[in-house]
């Protein structure tokens, strides 16, 4: 799972297309007008394939990450089968040797993000058999006179706090 553009598959055929106007004697002026990139990048990238024959990014210096791309996609699936797993849960339930932010971080970036899970009545069996006399009254009833009706919820709205008054 790479988390940059580094070595994306549109990054690398636009470092190709470059070599390739380049092998075909366009000058670098024309390379640069035509695939909108600077004429020091054009240079780099064929100085690039000249020397290392490769054009995708080099490794970079700085610390390795803590999670790798194959527990990292264990994590995304993980989340996927149990989606209201907390990241503490979670890291527990894996056995990672990390921080739960970086779990969130890593869910983050895969587009996976924590929501509270709405608060539901569970329904009584007073409620079901209110629900069910509500259907057997009104089944007789034409789809004319469904129409016709305007469903609504009870709800109160104030234009002032109630607390600040």
């Amino acid at each position: 799972m790479a988390t940059s553009r580094a070595n994306d598959p549109s990054v690398i055929a636009d470092r190709g297309k470059i070599i390739g106007m380049w092998e075909n004697g366009t000058p670098v002026l024309i390379i640069a007008e035509q695939t909108g990139f600077a004429q020091s990048t054009v240079y780099r990238w064929i100085a690039r394939w000249q020397t290392e024959g490769s054009l995708e990014t080099r490794p970079r210096s700085g610390r390795p990450r803590v999670l790798t791309g194959e527990v990292q996609e264990h994590l995304v699936q993980a989340t996927k089968e149990t989606p209201f797993i907390s990241s503490v849960q979670l890291t527990r339930h894996l056995e990672l040797r990390c921080h739960p932010r970086t779990v969130r971080r890593t869910l983050h970036l895969n587009s996976i993000h924590a929501f509270v899970p709405a608060v539901k009545e569970k329904l009584t069996q007073t409620h079901k058999e209110s629900r069910l006399g509500f259907a057997l009254e009104y089944l007789p009833y034409d789809k004319k006179f469904w129409r016709s009706v305007i469903f609504t919820d009870e709800k109160v709205f104030t234009s002032v706090d109630a607390a600040s008054r």
